[in-house]
This record gives structure tokens, C-alpha cells and sequence, in this order.
């Protein structure tokens, strides 16, 4: 490919670095003005009526690109992640590109229109420990757990799974471990995941700061400094990973199987210390 050159005055070599630093386009420390000419001439950056923000703006911009993420607000976080793309700020980008990147490979999106449309479908899974797993999948929703997306879903098959008998055919899977060639519809009748009614108190200074959740059915003061939390639950493992940060100041109080896990957990824990 022959080169072409633009020769522009030594005058304006510095505000062209600085549109091009501020738009993302660097070389070492500077701004590079042929990358971001070259990303104009490819209909990547478009220059016409815009702005370039402020290194605040794209800090405040990419905070809350991560922040949808973490509510599960997909479709706002990657609606944002292409305005972010064109004005990134250095600190954060690291963290939303991979917060993005799972949702932006082709199948994800196939899995969102599957789910949309209330269709069944069947999908290879590799567990952390390399095990393969095939889900006939009836029902699943995206959430997000620690800051890292996961399908939750309801699969036909339950061997294997280590959650109580009430909830053995929900599973939490994890959006970089699905094989991406494997998910095929089937034909089988829509489903919500499985639930269970879990009863927690909270004490002391828990109680009065604890803000009700999208999950709790019911919220109400019992004593003095004692409140009744209700809730809906589709997995006991991220349920009791949640309470076991409140520590003492949380007592679940039903159903008895997961009373039993807690239990077992607190005493295995003490042992650690003997």
C-alpha cells in the first residue's frame, strides 16, 4: 500500500496531540494524530458536533458503565460502553472491559433474544474443576453476582448440584465457561427458576441499617432492635454468602436445611481456629 502524508504546520502539532489524547488515541505519552486521522477515515471516530469530555466526564462515564453492570442493567451498560469506547478513561478501563466483554460476544447476545422470547434451549457447560455438564435449560434470567455476570437458570437435570432439594434444578453459570457453539433450542414449556421462603433477624445496628431489597416479601420490627426479614431465594449458596457478612448480627431462622448449612459452616470455621 503506497503512503499517503498530511503535512500540517508545526502550530498546530500540539492541539492535534491533545484532541487525539483526549479521544484515546496514544503514543507513549503524547496524543497520536495519525491513529486518530486513520480512525476517522475508517468511520471509527466521527469528529462532526462532538465533544471531547473532560477526564472527569469519562471517569464519571466508565464508574457508570460499572455500576449498571453490577445492577444487571446490560443493555445500559453497553449503550454507554460505546460512547466510553471513544472517550476511555485510562483507570477505568481495564475494569469495564471486562465487565463488557463477556456481554459482547455474539452468543451472549443470542442468549438474551432466547430469554426475551421465553424459548427453551440446551447449552455445554465446563465447570471450575473441568467437569463437562449438558443443560436443558427451561428458564433463566442474567444476574449479576460479585461484580461477575451469571446465567441463573432452571435445567432439567440436577445431578451434581450441591444446593438444598428444593432448589437442586436452579443453577448459576457462568457466562465465560458456557461453550459457545453448543446452544441450541429445544422444544420445551417456558419456566420460572424454583424458590424457596427464607426467614432471617437481623440485630443491633443491622436491623436499623439494613435497606429493603427487590427479593425481600416482607420487612418488620419484632422487638426493640430485632427485625424479621422474609425473602425469596433461588440459591442457598449466594443467599448464605450474602448473611455470612453480617456475621453475629444475623440469625436465619428457617427453612431448617439451610439453618443446618450455616451451622455446619460456623462450626467448621471455629475448628480453623482450635
Amino acid at each position: 500500500m503506497k503512503p499517503y502524508r498530511i503535512v500540517v504546520d508545526s502550530l498546530y502539532q500540539e492541539p492535534l496531540e491533545g484532541i487525539a489524547l483526549q479521544l484515546g488515541h496514544i503514543w507513549g505519552a503524547r496524543g497520536n494524530v495519525k491513529a486518530m486521522v486513520e480512525a476517522i477515515a475508517c468511520g471509527n471516530l466521527s469528529v462532526a458536533g462532538s465533544t471531547a469530555f473532560s477526564a472527569q466526564q469519562r471517569q464519571a462515564l466508565g464508574s457508570a458503565i460499572l455500576a449498571a453492570c453490577d445492577r444487571g442493567e446490560w443493555q445500559n451498560a453497553i449503550a454507554l460502553h460505546d460512547v466510553f469506547s471513544a472517550f476511555p478513561d485510562e483507570g477505568l478501563q481495564a475494569q469495564v472491559a471486562a465487565k463488557i466483554e463477556p456481554l459482547e460476544r455474539p452468543w451472549v447476545s443470542h442468549l438474551f433474544d432466547l430469554i426475551e422470547q421465553e424459548q427453551t434451549f440446551r447449552l455445554a457447560y465446563q465447570d471450575a474443576a473441568g467437569r463437562p455438564f449438558q443443560f436443558s435449560v427451561c428458564g433463566a434470567q442474567f444476574v449479576p453476582h460479585e461484580r461477575r455476570t451469571y446465567l441463573d437458570c432452571w435445567a432439567l437435570e440436577s445431578e451434581g448440584n450441591q444446593d438444598i432439594s428444593a432448589l437442586r434444578n436452579n443453577w448459576s453459570l457462568r457466562l465465560d465457561r458456557i461453550a459457545e457453539a453448543s446452544i441450541i433450542p429445544i422444544k420445551r414449556k417456558w419456566r420460572s427458576l424454583d424458590t424457596v421462603s427464607i426467614e432471617m433477624h437481623l440485630f443491633g445496628g443491622l436491623a436499623h441499617a439494613y435497606n429493603h431489597r427487590a427479593e425481600d416479601t416482607s420487612i418488620e420490627w419484632i422487638e426493640e432492635d430485632v427485625k424479621q426479614v422474609k425473602r425469596s431465594i433461588t440459591s442457598s449458596f449466594w443467599f448464605i454468602r450474602e448473611i455470612l457478612g453480617y456475621g453475629k448480627d444475623c440469625k436465619v431462622t428457617s427453612p431448617p436445611e439451610i439453618v443446618e448449612q450455616i451451622k455446619r459452616h460456623f462450626v467448621e470455621a471455629a475448628a480453623r481456629y482450635e
